[in-house]
């Protein structure tokens, strides 16, 4: 009669190997047709500063200066 081992389909892991294995198989996976048409078409262009927008404020883009 052979091993209980030979009757198991892979070997066991831990169980914090197997979430992550798990995780990234589900990202993988994951908004695959979304993914898809953003590769092939591009992301919809968006403002990056919103109307109302503060150019002083601290986090603001610095504006290049002409020479």
């Amino acid at each position: 009669m052979r091993d209980f081992a030979d009757r198991l389909p892979h070997p066991m892991v831990s169980a914090t190997q197997q979430t992550q294995r798990i995780r990234r198989r589900k990202a993988r996976s994951a908004g695959t047709v979304r993914k898809r048409e953003g590769r092939a078409h591009g992301t919809p262009a968006f403002p990056v500063h919103p109307a109302g927008y503060d150019t002083t404020a601290a986090d603001a883009k610095p504006v290049a200066v002409k020479k």
